[in-house]
């Protein structure tokens, strides 16, 4: 309630004054006591203090997590180089492994299709020569006539070649249907490698260009869309199966072609066998057949001999007895006569013996490499030998000499260096009473207190530079971390583009995942530190520590005017009589050394005339007062200024990159 009428009875008493074209004269200044005055200058004291007290920890904080987060990017970027370099050995063995694969099946491949050009050789001969000519050896044989025409050895015979033909025909068939089948299988291998070995070498060459890429790189770029950067589906472990099942898939093929052949071998060895007994034991039916056939034909040669003579000698007799003899004849021809039936003979045919003349149909080829390696080494030994008994005792007789005129001269420098020292103590006392009966006078309990209100100046103006060196530190740190993203993201994004198979999530896809999520914690880190920096600094801005300080000093300002001539005066009096008293060597040396110690700040309101026992100038005091008065000036100009560039420079520029005018 007494606030809203307070505030009414402000608000009519400025209406009042716009309608009557009246001034408002401002209060007077409020009054207060030397007590209070204290008070609040301790209270700024400890405010300054507790400032300063947190802007150091601020800066350590931020130092601290400005190199934590350093360290942890560069430990990322290396371990995911290491990861890189890693997958491209791997990539490399495992390309060449297809590369050697490949071959073998290459090989492979042209010696099945040699062997199967002879299986075709082999089924076309026994098709067009063997077959046809036992066939036709069986056809003319029907042309037999009468008793003749009888299922004899020579007929079983051919008949058993003609099913050996056609069984070796089936087994080369089959042997031939193999071949093609393994040749297909090879091909296949062959081709699934092929696209692996392409696959992997586009995934090399960009692996090799991500491990290339730095974070200074030109060529970098940030990812700002909502899908993962890692599209594949397949796992390192999913990777790795694949590419040894290819593997495996081709050494199992090459495995399997190579009893193959020599089974072709084999097989063509053992039908050619086979078919050359069948041969031979068809050849000796036949000859027993013919020598059995010549046989019966010499045997009825001579009963017709003998018959006919009988008949030229017996022409006289009746006919009767002619044909009675002849049908004796005929009858003992036809006991004697039989039709011999030799053995039936089998074979088999995966049971064979081999001979000189199979032989004569295969051909191998072998070949041999050797190398040879020799190495040697030398060994040289070297000794050296010295003799320096007679230098060593000169050099002993020297040292002699020298130190006893040493000692000497070091006893009478040490005496003097005592001597000086006492000197320069008593100097040293004698100022220590003199700064502690400045201390008590009455007048320089004001100058001390400007002094230190001057040294919480100087440490705040100190801290808070130091605060603003460090923001710029972290804004550089974060800066830095923004390359160290961009490698990350142009690495994922390069590595999204690898084919089929080899876009797998491995190790190094894990690592730069890893990599990204830690740099935006880092990068929130120093943003968060840089908040805290950066409010901390408003602080100080906002007329809470900063201006204090310097209101504290305009206060020294207006003490100083008035206690100005009697601390000079007494300061001066004093000196003269204590800073040159007995015992004390009035010299040149000592009165610059004085005037230096005014010159440095710690009297501000003392001249060289003073320290001589000369009057005040109030002129020189006057200069020193509007000095201090336009160096704040000055320094709340620079703040302005700093505050402006920030703006202008910092977030309006960088809001601005982010600009974009084109034709769309």
């Amino acid at each position: 309630m007494t606030c809203a009428l307070a505030n009414y009875a402000t608000e009519a008493v400025y209406k009042m004054a716009e309608t009557q074209s009246l001034v408002i004269v401002p209060p007077p200044p409020a009054r207060f006591t030397l007590t209070e005055w204290g008070l609040n200058n301790r209270r700024r004291y400890r405010l300054a203090d507790d400032q300063q007290q947190l802007a150091e920890r601020l800066i350590a904080e931020s130092d601290r997590v400005r190199e934590v987060t350093e360290e942890v990017t560069k430990l990322n970027k290396t371990e995911v180089d290491k990861k890189l370099r890693e997958r491209i050995t791997d990539i490399e063995f495992l390309k060449e492994e297809n590369e050697k694969q490949k071959t073998e099946c290459c090989l492979e491949e042209e010696a099945l299709n040699t062997y199967k050009e002879r299986l075709l050789d082999a089924i076309e001969s026994l098709k067009e020569n063997a077959l046809k000519l036992c066939n036709k050896c069986i056809i003319l044989r029907e042309g037999r006539i009468g008793i003749d025409l009888c299922h004899d050895d020579v007929e079983k015979e051919l008949v058993k070649e003609v099913q050996t033909i056609e069984d070796a025909q089936s087994l080369l068939m089959r042997a031939l249907e193999q071949t093609k089948e393994q040749t297909r299988l090879l091909r296949s291998t062959k081709y699934f490698l092929d696209r692996d070995h392409q696959n992997k070498g586009t995934a090399l060459k960009i692996d090799r260009q991500c491990e290339a890429l730095q974070e200074t790189s030109l060529n970098l770029s940030m990812y700002h869309g909502n899908a993962p950067l890692n599209p594949g589906n397949v796992t390192n472990d999913e990777w790795n199966e694949f590419c040894r099942k290819n593997i495996d898939r081709a050494a199992k093929e090459i495995n399997n072609a190579r009893p193959l052949r020599a089974y072709i071998n084999t097989l063509l060895k053992q039908v050619i066998d086979d078919l050359w007994r069948q041969y031979h034991i068809t050849n000796d039916a036949f000859k027993i057949r013919i020598e059995d056939t010549r046989r019966a034909k010499d045997k009825l040669e001579r009963e017709h001999y003998e018959l006919k003579v009988a008949v030229s000698a017996d022409v006289g007799m009746g006919l009767m007895e002619t044909n009675h003899h002849f049908s004796e004849k005929h009858g003992v021809f036809a006991d004697r006569f039989s039709i011999f039936q030799g053995p039936c003979y089998s074979i088999k045919i995966n049971k064979f013996t081999p001979t000189p003349t199979a032989c004569d149909y295969m051909q191998l080829d072998k070949s041999r490499i050797t190398d040879a390696m020799c190495h040697g080494r030398n060994n040289t030994n070297i000794r050296l030998l010295h003799n320096v008994s007679e230098v060593i005792g000169h050099i002993a007789k020297l040292k002699r000499n020298d130190k006893n005129s040493i000692t000497c001269d070091a006893s009478g420098r040490e005496e003097s260096y005592m001597r000086l020292w006492a000197h320069w103590r008593r100097l040293e006392v004698h100022r220590g009473l003199q700064y502690l009966h400045w201390l008590t006078v009455p007048e320089m309990q004001y100058r001390v207190r400007e002094w230190k209100i001057t040294g919480y100046y100087l440490g705040t103006v100190h801290k808070v530079n130091d605060m603003m060196r460090n923001i710029t530190k972290l804004e550089k740190a974060i800066a830095e971390k923004e390359g160290f993203m961009s490698l990350a993201h142009t690495r994922l994004g390069n590595r999204a583009h690898r084919p089929e198979m080899e876009l797998c999530r491995d190790e190094v896809e894990a690592k730069l995942v890893a990599e990204v999520q830690q740099l935006g914690q880092n990068v929130t880190a120093l943003q968060e530190m840089l908040a805290e920096l950066i409010q901390a600094i408003r602080f100080y801005d906002d007329h809470r520590t900063y201006y204090i300080i310097i209101k504290i000093c305009d206060d020294m300002q207006h003490t100083s005017c008035r206690l100005a001539g009697r601390c000079v005066s007494a300061l001066g009096n004093h000196i003269i009589t204590t800073e040159w008293g007995p015992g004390c060597v009035k010299s040149q040396q000592d009165i610059t050394l004085c005037l230096t110690f005014v010159e440095r700040g710690c009297f501000p309101a003392l001249t060289g005339r003073h320290v001589m026992g000369g009057v005040p100038d109030a002129r020189a005091q006057a200069s020193l007062r509007y000095l201090l008065r336009v160096q704040i000036q000055l320094e709340e100009d620079i703040n302005i200024k700093i505050n402006s560039l920030k703006i202008d420079e910092v977030d309006c520029m960088t809001i601005r990159q982010a600009m974009d005018y084109h034709a769309y």
